[in-house]
């Protein structure tokens, strides 16, 4: 017999050194999750398992552990390892499934069936089999698991709930909410069971049931700490932000370090307007769980809200890195960046968190932020929108068709106006004129607002409406049927794919006539809106008609009409014969200040000596926001003893009184200003902008148009520092444009509200002429457009 090898004992010898070691290793984890040292148990637990894959002590208390928290405490290739070890081990193989439904839900599927093989009758894997089916969308054989759950263990809820819930995102909602009734009097117990049929009630649209059966879990289980946080954001949604505080604040006096009630907690803070505390909350959830995404994305979010840039991006990158597949994450930085000024890589991780899943939302993101960019073609942001809406709005069902609206076209008409700007906004500068002066004998005018917290200006608005209707706190479906039952002819989006939008609401198409207009600068890429207001300026006849899925109506004068804010101050002298110093101006947002921007700006400045520089945006108060602002500039040649940088004014009066220290403002590229080159037209300063092909830079050429100021549009970017420089060095020609210029605006189409009034109400009239002409059969739909291929990538210009 061959004698035994020195190398076989020495392996012996190992295998028992690692043996001893495992047994203090595993005691050695389980102090650590005692202490709520996780990542330490988690480390311990897989150096056992890595070495020991047949170690059942550490089987267990991995099982034991696992139960307790939803994040994978080994890695996915031990647990391999630990499954090919002991084959036989049922529990080996539902530890398997649980760690690869996120990721792998097939191969979750595989080994809960392995499980089942070895345990034919445990209901709690039967509902684990359940899971991995739900999570592949495989809803009516994850309905069929966890009814066998159920039949086996009848005295357990949790496979009930679970069942209620497949029904429901099968779409089976109203059936799921009938099961847990019934269901409910055999587990009186279940707090979850109430909790999940509230849930489902308040998907539902039934808030008064919902609160009821959150309540009633509260009721059986006071510390049970999900119900109050649901109960919480019931309250929030249907606008008992008061009585929704108080939920969260009982909830945390149970459990303080919970993240989720700390991140409820923060986001009505958030609506009552409390930002301090708000903030306070979403920190604590950050400190609780620093690496969790959803903490980190509600705080960057909330600071990216109070004009903190640099501190939200910081935040959102932590996220993004955390959770690169998650799409918040990376719309959060795209947010974070977007804010910045970073277009091209906002509009990148924009992309990425909407492919990613992200839901209409991220892709309105995304495709609000692809106007900043200089380096996209137009037909691949006409294609992206059109993507968007094949994804989001297209195939959703119409709510009326035929619409049964009268077919005379010459009635007076009902027409809706749809907005979450209705309040403190630029928006509503430019939605106020027209709502006062529309006639009433022609028009009525309904309005659909959808703000969440109102203000005085919405007060205001609200008075210029014939019908007002608070849609804010109302799903899509819902407010799509008011519109029905409120019977308008011509319903009017003010948003595009701004924030807060109600696309979704024309996307069921409650009107038979549905157009498009103010809020954003390009297509909605829907086929259910049909039309695009707009002026020949702004949108050259025959230049921009094939970058809309709309048609466009091009108003003959122009597509704005503004009202000024009042109380304004006067008009000033012009600052560079005071203080015998030339000095540029911009106050739009650092997100449209484009590297095409900087460059031109500091060219100007640069190209007259001794001029400054003075730039005014929110942000700018931040220290980390104003150093990233130093550095560009600095960059691009322009001293920092020439730049001038002013975060926001208290109020509206002293941010307008800035304007008296301003000779000549300069506009952004591609995305110029509009209520702001308006502001700063009526303090009595022009502004020089760089005008292009398409809408979101032509906008300066309209407003310049209507004041007759055209000398201050430039076609290229010399041309824009030439124009800058020259008008520098002639302040006697702009001293006289300052003192004129806002009986200049006065005099012009940008505020003649009875004329724009006039020429709106008539293409609402031809329009619907147009559809009065129509089969009534015939669905009210736009002109066909082309289906959509899949946004997989946004290609650069060359």
């Amino acid at each position: 017999m061959r004698p035994r090898s020195p190398l076989a004992n020495l392996s012996q010898v190992r295998d028992d050194v690692r043996e001893m070691d495992a047994n203090k290793t595993i005691n050695d984890a389980v102090r650590a999750f005692q202490a709520g040292r996780g990542d330490e148990g988690q480390q311990l637990l897989e150096k056992v398992l890595k070495y020991q894959p047949t170690n059942q002590q550490a089987v267990r208390l991995l099982a034991q552990i696992q139960q307790q928290t939803p994040r994978a405490l080994v890695s996915v290739e031990t647990l391999r390892r630990v499954a090919e070890a002991q084959p036989q081990n049922a529990l080996v193989h539902e530890l398997l499934a649980n760690f690869l439904i996120a990721s792998d839900p097939p191969a979750a599927e595989q080994s809960a069936r392995e499980a089942l093989r070895l345990n034919p009758n445990s209901s709690p894997t039967y509902s684990l089999l359940g899971e991995t089916l739900l999570a592949q969308r495989k809803y009516r054989d994850s309905a069929e698991a966890f009814q066998t759950s159920a039949r086996l263990k009848p005295n357990n809820p949790f496979p009930v709930v679970r069942l209620a819930e497949v029904l429901a995102r099968a779409g089976r909602a109203a059936q799921a909410v009938d099961l847990l009734q019934q269901s409910a009097p055999n587990h009186p117990g279940s707090a979850e069971m109430r909790h999940a049929l509230g849930n489902l009630l308040a998907g539902l649209e039934r808030p008064a049931e919902a609160e009821a059966a959150y309540r009633e879990a509260i009721r059986i289980r006071a510390d049970y700490t999900p119900a109050h946080g649901s109960l919480g954001m019931l309250l929030q949604q249907v606008g008992r932000a008061d009585e929704a505080e108080r939920a969260f604040v009982e909830a945390l006096r149970m459990r303080p370090n919970d993240v989720m009630l700390n991140l409820g907690h923060g986001h009505v803070l958030i609506e009552q307007r409390k930002p301090a505390e708000a903030e306070a909350a979403l920190r604590r959830a950050v400190q609780l769980a620093p690496r969790h995404p959803g903490a980190l994305v509600s705080l960057s979010l909330l600071l990216g809200m109070q004009g903190r840039p640099a501190e939200a991006y910081e935040l959102a990158r932590r996220a993004a890195q955390l959770a690169p597949n998650a799409p918040e994450a990376m719309t959060t930085l795209g947010h974070a960046m977007h804010a910045l000024g970073r277009a091209e890589d906002a509009m990148q991780a924009l992309l990425r968190g909407w492919q990613l899943g992200g839901s209409p939302v991220a892709g309105s993101n995304l495709l609000h932020a692809m106007n900043y960019v200089t380096n996209v073609a137009p037909e691949e942001v006409l294609r992206i929108h059109r993507a968007w809406a094949e994804r989001h709005a297209d195939r959703v069902p119409a709510i009326a068709q035929p619409h049964p609206n009268d077919r005379d076209p010459e009635r007076r008409l009902k027409v809706g106006y749809v907005s979450p700007d209705l309040r403190a906004h630029a928006v509503s500068h430019f939605v106020e004129p027209l709502l006062e002066g529309h006639d009433r004998a022609r028009v009525e005018v309904f309005c659909y607002a959808s703000v969440r917290a109102p203000d005085a200006v919405t007060e205001r608005l609200q008075s210029r409406a014939d019908q007002w209707r608070d849609v804010s706190r109302m799903s899509d479906a819902r407010a799509a049927e008011l519109i029905v039952t409120d019977g308008i002819d011509v319903l009017v989006d003010l948003a595009g794919h701004t924030e807060g939008n109600r696309l979704g609401v024309f996307a069921r198409r409650p009107a038979p006539v549905q157009v498009t207009y103010l809020g954003y600068p390009n297509t909605t890429g829907m086929s259910a809106i049909g039309y695009r207001l707009t002026d020949a300026h702004a949108d050259p006849a025959d230049a921009t008609d094939r970058l809309h899925t709309e048609r466009l109506i091009r108003l003959t004068r122009s597509a704005w009409c503004y009202r000024p804010p009042e109380p304004a101050p006067e008009v000033s002298d012009l600052p560079a014969r005071r203080n015998g110093r030339f000095t540029f101006g911009s106050f739009n947002r650092l997100a449209k200040v484009s590297q095409s921007t900087a460059s031109m700006w500091a060219r100007a400045v640069n190209a007259v000596p001794g001029a400054r520089f003075v730039f005014k945006t929110a942000g700018l108060n931040e220290p980390v926001t104003e150093k990233y602002v130093r550095e560009m500039f600095a960059k691009l040649g322009v001293d920092g003893d020439r730049l001038v940088l002013l975060g926001p004014d208290a109020s509206q009066r002293e941010h307008l009184e800035r304007y008296a220290e301003i000779d000549l403002a300069l506009d952004c590229y591609p995305y110029h200003g509009t209520t702001t080159s308006c502001e700063a037209m009526w303090m009595g300063v022009p502004s020089v902008a760089l005008v292009a092909q398409t809408h979101v830079s032509r906008v300066a050429q309209s407003l310049l148009t209507s004041v007759g100021l055209t000398e201050f549009a430039a076609t290229s970017p010399d041309q824009f520092v030439e124009i800058a420089s020259k008008a520098a060095g002639d302040l006697e020609r702009l001293g006289e444009i300052r003192r004129t210029l806002r009986d200049r605006m006065r005099a012009s189409p940008l505020m003649d509200v009875q004329g724009f009034a006039r020429e709106v109400e008539d293409a609402y009239r031809t329009v619907w002429r147009e559809w009065c002409a129509t089969p009534a059969a015939a669905p009210a739909a736009a002109p066909a457009t082309t289906e959509a291929q899949p946004a997989a990538a946004v290609a650069p210009t060359s």
